[in-house]
């Protein structure tokens, strides 16, 4: 009997070590220089800036409709798909999603009735932009792009477009990952 209670009185003295172990593990210690962050999220909400002023919110309104009328002058495809490219590339593109996607729109009509489906760069570009904004575009838009033998146009500018694009790929493109290869490849290659 006596073996039996020192027994279980182990059983019970590991299984509180155990725990004890676990409990600590879950919480650790604090190292002593360690200062809890000061920033609340009220205080966060209550800062002002200067910026928020009137004057600025006048600025970036006319800032605003200045970036929409170069939109609406910029004819050349190209400059449109560089356009929207830059305006993504700031973060801005929630303010100009209508002008975006109609310039997108008009790209992708000049580009199906016109010869330009040879520019290689716009192409590339026009997929990219397309695939980033939820379209479906086919990958079958960059195949006069690659030969298969493993080459791809010299230009540095089309070759980093088609390899942002790859990166949008979906399960099963076979097209895209190669072109994916072969890209980084070829940019390895430029010193």
């Amino acid at each position: 009997m006596a073996c039996i209670n020192i027994v279980s009185i182990a059983s019970a003295m590991q299984t509180q070590k155990l725990h004890h172990t676990i409990e600590k593990q879950s919480h650790p210690e604090r190292i002593s220089t360690y200062k809890p962050n000061i920033w609340k999220y009220d205080h966060l909400l209550s800062l002002t800036s200067q910026y928020s002023e009137g004057k600025y919110k006048i600025e970036a309104e006319k800032l605003k409709e200045e970036a929409g009328c170069i939109f609406s002058n910029t004819t050349s495809p190209v400059a449109q798909l560089e356009l929207i490219d830059g305006i993504d590339k700031l973060g801005l593109s929630a303010y100009f999603e209508v002008d975006t996607n109609e310039a997108l729109e008009n790209t992708i009509l000049y580009m199906k009735t016109s010869s330009s489906s040879k520019d290689l760069y716009a192409t590339a570009l026009c997929f990219r932009l397309l695939r980033e904004r939820g379209y479906h575009a086919s990958q079958d838009m960059l195949k006069d792009l690659f030969d298969g033998k493993g080459k791809l146009p010299p230009d540095v500018k089309t070759l980093l477009e088609l390899l942002e694009g790859s990166h949008l790929s979906i399960d099963g493109e076979e097209l895209l990952n190669d072109i994916r290869l072969l890209s980084t490849k070829n940019l390895k290659n430029y010193h």
